[in-house]
């Protein structure tokens, strides 16, 4: 038979051992939210660095703007595709175009404030849907065409500027023409640069 001396020790014992436990419960549940909240800044962390993987925008000297009246001629652009130097004296009607364009002609839409979008022969069928459908929601002051000597790359260009992407990123893309369309040494009207003008 237990004494009250001891029914009292048991008693002590047991709260005290609650509520150890439960200070163990409470110490587990905060780790394991630190470590979800550090695994989440570490993911968007890594997002981050994979989109700035994914594409990536460069800045070119400017060579000029000198016109040619042929349009087969052989010029060393200082990117590929081409951002800024002499050009065909007539710049390409805007649109998506089915087959490569020239680049000599193709520089001339930069000039006016255009944006080129030119895609290589490996990307995706996915990231190729997507462009089309790119293209189509705002085609103004806009070339799209392939190029396949880019590979399973996507290729922007701008005066001067080139955004290159291993993948379709739309958010990049946008920025980019947001950034960049209307906005070049020989400005035209916005109404000049639409679709098949």
């Amino acid at each position: 038979m237990q004494t009250a001396a001891q029914r009292r020790n048991l008693l002590v014992l047991g709260v005290t051992g609650g509520l150890g436990i439960a200070l163990l419960v409470v110490l587990l549940a905060t780790l394991l939210l630190t470590g979800t909240a550090a695994a989440g800044q570490v993911a968007t962390a890594h997002s981050a660095a994979a989109r700035a993987e994914m594409c990536k925008e460069q800045t070119f000297p400017n060579q000029g703007q000198k016109h040619t009246e042929n349009a087969n001629e052989k010029i060393k652009y200082n990117s590929f595709p081409p951002t800024s130097g002499k050009h065909y004296v007539n710049p390409a009607r805007w649109g998506n175009y089915p087959t490569p364009i020239n680049q000599v002609q193709g520089v001339h839409n930069l000039e006016h404030g255009g944006i080129v979008i030119q895609f290589g022969s490996k990307i995706s069928s996915g990231d190729l849907d997507r462009l089309m459908g790119y293209y189509d929601d705002d085609p103004n002051a806009v070339l799209m065409a392939p190029l396949p000597a880019l590979g399973n790359k996507i290729a922007a260009t701008a005066w001067q500027k080139l955004l290159t992407c291993t993948k379709f990123d739309k958010k990049a893309l946008d920025s980019f023409k947001k950034k960049h369309r209307y906005k070049a040494p020989e400005r035209l009207p916005k109404e000049a640069l639409e679709p098949g003008r």
